[in-house]
C-alpha cells in the first residue's frame, strides 16, 4: 500500500512539472495553418483609411491605421489567426 501511495505521488508531482514545462494552448480554440505555417487574417477598414505603423510582439500584432475620422487600433493573434480586438480614437 505505501508503495501505491509513493508512486502515485510521483505521477503527481510529474505531471504538475510537466505541465508547467509545456503550457497547453486554449484546447477549444480553433487554429488555422495552412501548408507555410501561417494563415490569412482579415480586418475591415474604411476605403479612405490607410496603415500607420505594425508591432509585432510574441504573436501579438498592433496595426495602428488612419482614416477620415479618426484612429485605430486593431490588435490580432496570430497563432490563433484572429483579430482579439479595436482600439478607436474619433476627432472630435
Amino acid at each position: 500500500m505505501g508503495v501505491l501511495l509513493i508512486l502515485g505521488f510521483i505521477a503527481l508531482f510529474a505531471t504538475i512539472v510537466y505541465r508547467a514545462v509545456n503550457p497547453a494552448r486554449d484546447a477549444g480554440a480553433e487554429i488555422r495553418v495552412e501548408e507555410n505555417g501561417f494563415a490569412a487574417i482579415e480586418a475591415l477598414i474604411g476605403r479612405e483609411a490607410r496603415v500607420g505603423s505594425i508591432a509585432i510582439e510574441g504573436d501579438r500584432l498592433a496595426v495602428e491605421v488612419e482614416g477620415a475620422d479618426g484612429a485605430e487600433i486593431i490588435l490580432f493573434d496570430l497563432s490563433r489567426g484572429r483579430e482579439l480586438g479595436r482600439i478607436r480614437f474619433r476627432r472630435e
